[in-house]
């Protein structure tokens, strides 16, 4: 038996029929106007700053244990690569034809882990420090109106100038310095920490913004680091104890991966309770 195929150009224009019946109302196929939420395209800025967790002053924390050890920071960097803003799942879905896959955009772009595509894209380097009295802001960026739910950040290998052993990271993902005191005892260190080069570790998600953020024209969004949640979970004690945070010469102990520092500091690092979010 004979069987005619339809030309493709028939079986594209029949598509196209379809979907445009299905758009909201003012939507067309063309150009920008069909977005992952509908919303009008905006320019807005982000802002990348230091804050503390608890209110008090920048790079102050504590230890888990009991007792805890005092941790203050001398210096707290991180570098970033790339920062998201998405919309809550079901707002995107309203906007998403029922045969088509979640997908980035040009002007948002990269799908997080529930595939809802962003409200703001940035993707480019920058070095944060978290104790600076002031933030880094980059931008204008292109992005579309909308409320906003949750942020995502990637935290990124440092690259060109910025990778080398006198960077600010001293060629790591972060850096820290700084000292650990409690009752007469005192540790002074520093030390870096590298990521393994996968998502899993590199991707920080489901950065929460407060109910009912809007993304608009100028918005500025800020993503803080609470760079006094990275070392709650080392037990300064028993490295002292086991010899495994001996002092140089100068005084500082100088821990390096593998080391249980690292692998404590690792677990508060790339959480999201170690990052927050808002939309000025």
């Amino acid at each position: 038996m004979n069987v005619r195929r339809m030309p493709t150009a028939l079986v594209l224009a029949a598509g196209l029929t379809v979907a445009a019946a299905l758009l909201p109302a003012g939507s067309t196929l063309g150009g920008c106007t069909l977005r992952g939420t509908g919303g009008d395209l905006v320019e807005v800025e982000l802002a990348f700053a230091g804050a503390a967790s608890e209110g008090g002053p920048l790079g102050v924390g504590e230890t888990l244990y009991d007792p805890p050890w005092e941790v203050e920071l001398t210096e707290a960097r991180l570098v970033l690569g790339a920062a998201y803003v998405f919309p809550p799942a079901e707002i995107a879905d309203r906007w998403r034809l029922p045969f088509t896959r979640r997908r980035a955009h040009a002007h948002a772009g990269d799908d997080n882990l529930f595939a809802v595509n962003a409200l703001v894209e940035w993707r480019e380097q920058v070095v944060v420090d978290a104790l600076a009295a002031e933030p880094t802001v980059v931008g204008p960026v292109l992005g579309e109106a909308g409320v906003a739910d949750i942020a995502t950040v990637w935290i990124d290998a440092p690259r060109g100038a910025l990778a080398g052993p006198d960077g600010p990271t001293r060629g790591h993902h972060g850096w820290v310095a700084g000292v650990a005191r409690r009752g007469d005892e005192e540790v002074r260190f520093e030390a870096g920490l590298a990521l393994e080069d996968t998502p899993l570790s590199q991707r920080v998600d489901r950065i929460p913004l407060d109910d009912g953020a809007r993304i608009a024209q100028g918005s500025r969004v800020r993503i803080e680091v609470l760079a006094d949640t990275w070392l709650q979970q080392v037990d300064f004690g028993a490295l002292v104890e086991d010899g495994a945070l001996e002092p140089g010469d100068d005084g500082v102990a100088r821990p390096m991966a593998p080391h249980p520092f690292q692998r404590a500091w690792l677990i508060d690092f790339h959480d999201p309770d170690a990052f927050r979010a808002r939309v000025d």
